[in-house]
């Protein structure tokens, strides 16, 4: 685990995995009643810091929500990629009724190479989560991130996706997981788990946890249940995954904690985290 020092006014984010020695940094800072977004790759064996440049230019009648889904490695052309979803918002009726249709979302892609963001042409009508631990991986050339799409059925119920966006092809495929509606009380968190995309689903009510493991992107029917384990009422939510399987917790009072498999133990580490911003990232 590694930690990086940051003022009192800002967050830190990991933006999936580490990839090949390198990890994307969001650094989000408030001033005043301002939201400051800065994005850096940052790579901890040579202490290099590379700011990466804005996407987009502010327009005083537009409102640019962005959400850095994935950061991983062209093995083609040998390039690291940047790949966000943009939401537009106009901030009064009569710019929207004069202009031409506003997008609403639309995808931009970053290159390492040639330093310069642009468009992708992709139509994707699931909901992005906003960047948060557990949210998004790498493995193999793919991102893959959570994604919910709303049925509009009563009862209202929600399909929570897999989308696998693959950084050569530039092309995504999504995987339902599995469907929910406001009643249940379930969060689902993605971790590398030996090499296999793995999503981990905690359960309030009886304070357990799912593992299950995806065989094949695009198809539901790939995903394997691995195990479900019981957890002491203490352990608040997964911060990720340890070379070995072992899977890593926060606690309540934010001690963290793993969990190992072959004495069925939670384990003390000694080290506190922050809440929703612990992570666990393998070097």
């Amino acid at each position: 685990m590694a930690s990086l020092n940051k003022k009192d006014n800002e967050t830190v984010i990991v933006v999936g995995s580490c990839v090949n020695g390198t990890i994307c940094l969001q650094q989000v800072s408030m001033i005043d009643t301002t939201t400051s977004i800065k994005v850096l790759l940052w790579t901890p064996k040579t202490k290099e810091f590379k700011v990466v440049p804005p996407s987009l230019t502010a327009e005083p009648e537009l409102r640019f929500q962005i959400t850095i889904t994935g950061f991983g490695y062209d093995h083609v052309t040998d390039d690291y990629k940047l790949i966000q979803n943009v939401l537009v918002h106009a901030l009064n009726n009569d710019y929207a009724e004069v202009n031409p249709p506003l997008p609403g979302q639309f995808w931009q892609i970053y290159s390492v190479k040639s330093n310069c963001w642009r468009n992708l042409d992709l139509e994707m009508t699931c909901d992005v989560f906003p960047q948060s631990v557990g949210l998004a991986v790498y493995l193999n050339g793919v991102c893959h991130w959570l994604a919910i799409e709303d049925n509009n059925q009563e009862p209202y119920d929600t399909e929570v996706l897999l989308v696998s966006f693959d950084m050569s092809s530039e092309m995504f495929v999504t995987t339902p997981i599995s469907r929910y509606n406001h009643h249940d009380f379930c969060d689902r968190y993605l971790v590398v788990l030996k090499e296999s995309v793995a999503v981990i689903s905690t359960f309030e009510d009886n304070n357990c946890f799912d593992v299950s493991i995806l065989g094949e992107a695009g198809v539901k029917e790939s995903w394997v249940k691995l195990f479900t384990v019981g957890l002491p009422t203490c352990v608040d939510h997964p911060i990720g995954a340890g070379k070995n399987g072992d899977i890593f917790f926060r606690k309540y009072d934010g001690e963290l904690v793993w969990y190992d498999f072959s004495s069925k133990t939670i384990k003390e580490i000694g080290i506190k985290g922050e809440f929703c911003y612990s992570q666990t990232v393998i070097l």
